[in-house]
C-alpha cells in the first residue's frame, strides 16, 4: 500500500536512522553521475506549493548537523526542469553518516545505498499526487498503472553543469514529458495532496488519464494528515 501525504507529514514519513558515506562524482565536463548502485531514489508527485518545503527540508542547514537527511560536508545537488522548475525538480545528495546511529536517513534503505536522490513532481499539482496511487494500489502488478513522467537526469546530455561552490548546486535540465529520452516514466512511491482525496472527482477536477476518486478508493491508501505553511501568508 503507498502512502499519500498531505504537506509537512512529507518528513515524518521520510526519515528514519544512519548510514554510510560516499561522495556524488562528476563526469570530465563537470555534470553529475548518478549511480543507481549506490543510490536510494524516491519518486514523489503532487502539490506544487510544498516544492519550497521539501527543498528546506533537504537542504536547511539550519538544522544540527546530526539531524540533517544529507551529509552538511557535501554538496547538495538540485535539478530542474529548463520552465525554471515549475513542473519538475530533483535533488541529490550523499546521507548524512555524522555522529551516533541515530543520525537521519530513509526508513528502508538498502543495506551499502549512500547517497539520496529525491524526484518531485509538480505538474498536475494535488491530482498527481493522489490519482496515480490509487491506480497502483488497483493494480500493482502492472508496470504501467500509475506511471506518470518525472524529470530524466541520468543522461548528463540532458543537463547543465552545476556550479563548483555553494552548499545547494543547481543543474537545469531539459525536458518534455512527449519527447522519448526527456522524461521517464515512474510509479510514485509517496503522492502529497493540499486537499483530502475524495476531492478528486468530476469532470473538473479527474486529471486526464486517471479514474475519480470513489470513496472506496480512499481505503486503499494510507492518508498521514499535518498542518502546516504550505502557501505563502497572503494566500493562507
Amino acid at each position: 500500500m503507498k502512502k499519500l501525504l498531505q504537506s509537512a507529514a512529507v518528513s515524518v514519513a521520510m526519515l528514519g536512522g544512519g548510514a554510510a558515506q560516499a561522495a556524488i562524482t562528476l563526469d570530465a565536463n563537470g555534470k553529475v553521475l548518478v549511480t543507481p548502485a549506490n543510490t536510494y531514489e524516491i519518486y514523489l508527485s503532487g502539490a506544487s506549493a510544498v516544492v519550497g518545503f521539501i527543498e528546506n527540508l533537504i537542504t536547511n542547514n539550519g538544522v544540527v548537523d546530526i539531524e540533517q537527511v544529507c551529509n552538511p560536508a557535501a554538496p547538495i545537488y538540485k535539478f530542474q526542469d529548463n520552465g525554471n522548475g515549475t513542473d519538475q525538480n530533483a535533488y541529490y545528495c550523499t546521507l548524512n553518516s555524522t555522529g551516533s546511529t541515530a543520525n537521519p536517513q530513509l526508513v528502508g534503505l538498502a543495506a551499502g545505498k549512500t547517497e539520496l536522490l529525491i524526484y518531485k513532481r509538480s505538474a498536475g499539482g494535488s491530482a498527481l499526487g493522489v490519482a496515480p496511487i490509487i491506480a497502483d494500489a488497483k493494480a500493482p502488478a502492472n508496470p504501467a498503472a500509475g506511471a506518470v513522467e518525472f524529470l530524466n537526469i541520468s543522461n548528463p546530455a540532458l543537463c547543465t553543469a552545476p556550479p563548483t561552490t555553494g552548499a545547494l548546486r543547481v543543474s537545469t535540465c531539459t525536458y518534455s514529458p512527449t519527447t522519448a529520452g526527456q522524461f521517464q516514466l515512474k510509479k510514485p512511491d509517496f503522492g502529497v495532496s493540499d486537499v483530502d482525496p475524495e476531492q478528486f472527482r468530476g469532470v473538473a477536477n479527474t486529471p486526464a488519464g486517471f479514474a475519480a476518486v470513489t470513496p472506496s478508493d480512499v481505503n486503499l491508501l494510507t492518508v498521514e494528515s499535518a498542518f502546516g505553511q504550505a502557501f505563502g501568508i497572503t494566500a493562507t
